[in-house]
């Protein structure tokens, strides 16, 4: 009896289980997260297990990175109608928040940095809340929040954006390209590590334009 290929095929079959029940749990708050977890391990899921999962994706793939952005549409602080697919051409960075919390405080404090940082750049910074008191979250936008667009979600536009975005958990991060794209549907924080990504985007989107200024002045 081979006890180490036995062991070995125990700690297969267990990590397969394992890598199965995290993507079920968490594939509808991050489905890109999910897939490139699935990319990883399929090779090791049973028959079984693929089958579900693919038909798992299938439910989230509306929100699949390079998927068409879906419209949200909320209200600003002046209780206009705004579409955020109005911003599009433009990088589009959004924090979905809900109750007051911790990181939210965090995050407003280092926006307003990036804010600074990125003024010139071709992206803009979305505040989308769901907080349910909306006299209070117009004085706590004008207090404490006083970075890019704030919006609130409400009523019917609450409820079209659960829709949308598979249920309702917070904080939520939203990343769409300047066609209108998700470079991804929950990215990072600006806590853990947002900036990062938005300067890898912006330099290459500056390269891109330097060759072809290039090309167009030959």
């Amino acid at each position: 009896m081979d006890l180490a290929k036995i062991k070995g095929a125990i700690d297969t079959t267990t990590k397969a289980m394992l890598t199965h029940q995290i993507i079920q749990k968490y594939i509808r708050y991050d489905v890109g997260w999910a897939a490139d977890l699935y990319t990883d391990n399929k090779s090791i899921l049973s028959g079984e297990q693929i089958n579900i999962l693919e038909h798992n994706f299938e439910d989230y793939s509306h929100l699949m990175r390079g998927m068409p952005f879906i419209p949200i549409t909320a209200v600003d602080l002046k209780g206009d109608t705004v579409s955020v697919q109005d911003y599009i051409g433009k990088y589009i960075y959004i924090i979905n928040w809900d109750i007051m919390y911790s990181q939210y405080l965090r995050e407003t404090e280092e926006m307003k940095r990036l804010q600074t940082k990125y003024g010139q750049e071709n992206i803009i910074f979305i505040g989308l809340s769901m907080y349910k008191d909306k006299v209070d979250w117009v004085r706590m936008v004008n207090k404490k929040f006083t970075f890019g667009v704030q919006l609130h979600l409400a009523g019917e536009h609450r409820r079209q954006f659960e829709t949308d975005y598979a249920g309702a958990f917070h904080p939520r991060h939203i990343l769409i390209s300047p066609d209108g794209l998700y470079i991804d549907s929950n990215t990072e924080s600006v806590v853990t590590g947002i900036e990062v990504v938005l300067d890898s985007l912006l330099l290459k989107e500056h390269t891109i334009k330097r060759i072809n200024n290039a090309k167009n002045n030959k």
